[in-house]
């Protein structure tokens, strides 16, 4: 067991790997004060594997709801996407550098 979550909203997809061999993935309602949803980050450390918070979504620009699976490009950036939040309140593509 890598990770076990305390609430039915954790993760719906996908985890990405980067280079380093972190893991990555997305809540749909865990995160923050309004549950809107979070990036996480999963990292061996010590033979064991730890959990940490690389994002909370605020239904800003930044988005709220995340879906799908997170993206990780050479330079080790993330990338997804939110189903509310943005500029119209329909959603965004986002990029975190963690």
């Amino acid at each position: 067991m890598l990770h076990v979550f305390s609430s039915s909203v954790g993760p719906k997809t996908n985890l990405a790997m980067d280079s380093a061999g972190n893991l990555y993935g997305t809540t749909q309602g865990l995160g923050g004060g309004d549950q809107l949803g979070m990036v996480f980050k999963l990292s061996l450390v010590n033979d064991t594997w730890a959990f940490s918070t690389v994002h909370q979504f605020a239904n800003g620009a930044d988005g709220a709801y995340p879906v799908g699976g997170v993206s990780v490009d050479a330079a080790g950036n993330l990338y997804g996407t939110c189903v509310e939040g943005g500029a119209n309140g329909f959603g965004t593509v986002w990029e975190i550098t963690p």
